[in-house]
């Protein structure tokens, strides 16, 4: 059974908003769309109780209150830009018991000039339920994603059992109007961003290695795993033992498992070179009221298959080049060379050259709940959300051509998540499985490890 939820009335403060001029990012989003790859992410909340429909509809009229780009199409705006404009629409709703599999427009391109991209599919149990927000990357990135849940969660919340619930996290809608910053500080920025360009664009990667085109898709519906408790924590400990973040193990473990993978499939030579793209968030205290949106951009990281073959030098080079990219915020001048070509008018063209831009995607959440900003009560077994509770969340983002899969870290409950998303068009269900399996069976040895530097 489907149902609609009809949208709540924008105020005249969001209204005087619009329209909302596209940023960098979102336009490279927006041209890079197609029919075979909609590059629709998927942010999914996992319950124990019965969801209630009542506090459903609550928490989507929360949700789209203080995220309104979630009810917004793309228009061509009067001064000729592309702009965000928001449109009276219900959003589409697939409510199924649990156990029915997400099929109904799921892998469908969603017509951004017609209708918001936001697609919500329910699944409701006696003892558990799950939410699924399906929607465009225009929307939204990764955090703003997990805001999306919260803002549902904390209209849910009030709505079952009262104000004292939960706490919403405080909006500010005109907080959109600075969601893409300054891509490049003054003229100093200039030679930096020229130097990584060019090491961008002198070491170009190879793709990951898959059969032929499929004959028929795949479902192309993300799978994860469960690592042991003791994975994360003795991963947490070997990282603060080689005084790297957690994320440069996580980043070692993804370049080799991929080059064991290509090498395994295809003859390779030394030289060869596996680009690991991954997202940072540019987002400053101020942010921490906007609204959900983009407020990001990618860092490209790129060895050769001889320089993976080295643990320990790999792990520090990894741990030189992320701590820069943090400290400079470097990923703004892979902004600054979208900005150049969407004003040179070539972005749409560069973005349908067939290269591969990177191997794959490799994303790191943590733990999605300390990413809430408002509060809600807490249960023996999660956060308590009316009458239900938080169990865990599962978020995948989109992929693109020639990049043939991406893999999310979450922390849910004490526990790492890796998540994926593969290629329907190239990879097969069993295949992507196997290529998931590979990555955390490293990272399994890897928390054998007493010492960082040993051998793969």
């Amino acid at each position: 059974m489907s149902v609609t939820c009809p949208h709540p009335e924008l105020d005249a403060t969001a209204a005087g908003l619009f329209p909302l001029p596209l940023t960098t990012f979102e336009s490279h989003l927006y041209h890079d769309t197609s029919r075979a790859y909609p590059l629709m992410c998927d942010m999914e909340v996992r319950l124990y109780g019965r969801i209630d429909r009542r506090g459903f509809e609550a928490g989507i009229r929360a949700l789209l209150e203080r995220s309104p780009l979630c009810r917004c199409v793309i228009r061509r705006s009067w001064w000729g830009g592309l702009a965000w404009a928001p449109v009276d629409s219900e959003v589409f709703v697939d409510w199924q018991t649990t156990g029915r599999a997400v099929e109904k427009h799921y892998n469908e391109q969603v017509d951004l000039k017609a209708e918001p991209s936001l697609r919500v599919y329910v699944r409701e149990g006696d003892e558990q339920s799950s939410v699924l927000f399906h929607f465009h990357h225009l929307v939204s990135d990764g955090i703003g994603g997990l805001h999306l849940i919260e803002d549902f969660l904390a209209g849910y919340a009030i709505e079952m059992s009262g104000p004292s619930a939960a706490v919403p996290r405080d909006v500010d809608i005109q907080r959109l109007r600075y969601r893409e910053g300054n891509i490049l500080r003054g003229v100093g920025d200039v030679p930096k961003f020229l130097y990584q360009l060019c090491k961008y664009l002198s070491r170009l990667p190879k793709a990951l290695v898959t059969r032929k085109k499929l004959a028929r898709p795949s479902a192309g519906r993300p799978v994860f795993i469960d690592l042991p408790h003791e994975v994360l924590e003795n991963l947490r400990s070997i990282a603060q033992e080689a005084n790297v973040p957690l994320n440069d193990l996580l980043l070692r473990d993804m370049f080799v498992t991929v080059c064991h993978w290509n090498r395994d499939r295809q003859p390779s030579r030394r030289r060869d070179c596996v680009r690991i793209i991954m997202p940072q968030s540019l987002r400053t205290p101020e942010d921490r009221r906007a609204p959900s949106a983009n407020i990001t951009s990618f860092a490209a990281l790129t060895r050769t298959s001889r320089e993976i073959q080295d643990d320990e030098w790999l792990l520090n080079s990894i741990r030189t080049e992320t701590a820069e990219v943090r400290s400079e915020l470097l990923t703004r001048h892979y902004l600054a060379g979208l900005w150049l070509l969407r004003k040179s008018g070539l972005l749409a063209f560069a973005l349908r050259l067939p290269l591969c831009s990177s191997t794959l995607v490799l994303s790191n959440l943590s733990t999605p709940t300390r990413r809430f900003i408002g509060r809600f009560t807490a249960a023996k077994e999660g956060l308590q959300v009316g009458n239900l509770v938080l169990d865990r969340i599962v978020a995948v983002p989109y992929v693109r051509p020639h990049t043939h899969a991406v893999f999310v870290a979450i922390v849910n409950r004490h526990r790492l998540s890796i998540c994926a998303r593969f290629d329907r068009h190239y990879l097969s269900e069993a295949e992507g499985k196997e290529l998931l399996q590979a990555y955390v069976d490293r990272l399994i040895r890897s928390a054998t490890l007493v010492h960082v530097g040993g051998g793969p």
